[in-house]
Order: structure tokens, then C-alpha cells, then sequence
């Protein structure tokens, strides 16, 4: 059970196949979550981070991340414990959506 949400207005929690995950108060969710990157800690002045990819196979997310949530919050859990907090700094659009967040 590994889920994203996205701190944006309105917030989106982005899931994993069945996974209806936690958070009912978040309105917007998506089963999208198609994979985790390896999360970089840091370590000689890295800046923590990792890319989530998304998928955009039917092109629904093109016109919904058209203005793209850089800046927003974005936070990464297993079950109900933090795996990683950032900020999103990068997205990439194609034929999945590829989302940059550092620590």
C-alpha cells in the first residue's frame, strides 16, 4: 500500500491498483501510482530525492496537470507512515507523468 498525495488546490492522492488507500478526506484520487524511484538520502550535501511516475497512458493527466504543480507539497506513504516529504520540482509529460520532488 503505497500511495502520493499532492498538496495542490485541491489536493490529489494518487494510488496503486485496488488500493483505496487512507485519507477520505481527500476527494480526488486516482489509481495512477505506477511506480517509486529509489529515494535518495542525503549525503555530501545532496539535496533528498525521488521521481514518481504516473500513468498517462489515456493522456487524462495532460490536461490536468496543464499547469503543473511545481511547488506543491507532495508526500509518499507505505500504510499510513511518511516515506518521503518534498516539494515538486519537475514534471515530465509523455506517455506516463514523471514528477521530480526533492526533500
Amino acid at each position: 500500500m503505497i500511495y502520493l498525495i499532492v498538496r495542490s488546490a485541491p489536493p490529489v492522492l494518487y494510488y496503486q491498483g485496488h488500493d483505496l488507500s487512507y485519507h477520505a478526506e481527500i476527494a480526488l484520487r486516482y489509481p495512477l501510482l505506477q511506480s517509486v524511484g529509489r529515494i535518495n538520502r542525503p549525503i555530501n550535501d545532496e539535496t533528498p530525492n525521488v521521481t514518481v511516475t504516473l500513468d498517462n497512458g489515456d493522456g487524462g493527466l495532460t490536461e490536468m496537470l496543464a499547469d503543473p504543480p511545481i511547488g506543491c507539497i507532495a508526500t509518499l506513504y507505505r500504510a499510513d507512515a511518511v516515506v518521503f516529504e518534498g516539494t515538486i520540482d519537475s514534471v515530465t509529460i509523455k506517455d506516463t507523468i514523471e514528477l521530480g520532488i526533492i526533500g
